[in-house]
């Protein structure tokens, strides 16, 4: 075959072979993955800036009801706040186990009994553990780095 022969041969291949692979399914724009972000609250970060020089701070996100009109003037719908109360509950309750003290677990300890007792289980959990990373990280960068890869290795 002509070199001639063979480039066209070659271009008719590769134009065949783009015509069938846009026919197939699951090609195209639809076919992309749907992954969605949820954006980072302002609020969240905020909290976080708040919470690195004072820790104590975070308590005021664990109260739904001072934190309910305090963002009430920013006209968030009902769904929408109530996801937004959660979330920055959560999110407190999570950063008081990284940089909380030991001296805030009493306080923890009331959060977690008043949401067992309200049956939001998982927030009463969070709760929980963050009191246990609090107590092991009181006892050493050593120990604490032990204690969450037992966690890691229990099924439970």
């Amino acid at each position: 075959m002509t070199r001639t022969g063979l480039l066209i041969t070659v271009t008719v291949l590769m134009s065949a072979y783009g015509a069938v692979a846009g026919q197939l399914p699951g090609t195209g724009q639809l076919a992309m993955p749907a992954i969605i972000l949820r954006p980072t609250p302002v609020e969240a970060v905020e909290m976080w800036q708040r919470s690195a020089t004072n820790p104590s701070a975070l308590f005021t996100y664990l109260d739904r009801g001072s934190l309910r009109k305090s963002l009430a003037p920013k006209n968030y719908d009902s769904e929408t706040l109530g996801n937004l109360l959660l979330t920055l509950e959560t999110i407190a309750v999570e950063r008081l186990g990284d940089i909380g003290s030991v001296g805030v677990i009493s306080r923890l300890e009331t959060y977690a009994a008043d949401r067992q007792a309200a049956k939001e289980l998982d927030a009463a959990t969070t709760g929980r553990l963050a009191i246990e990373r609090i107590r092991a990280r009181a006892k050493g960068r050593d120990a604490y780095v032990q204690e969450l890869v037992r966690w890691l290795q229990t099924p439970d």
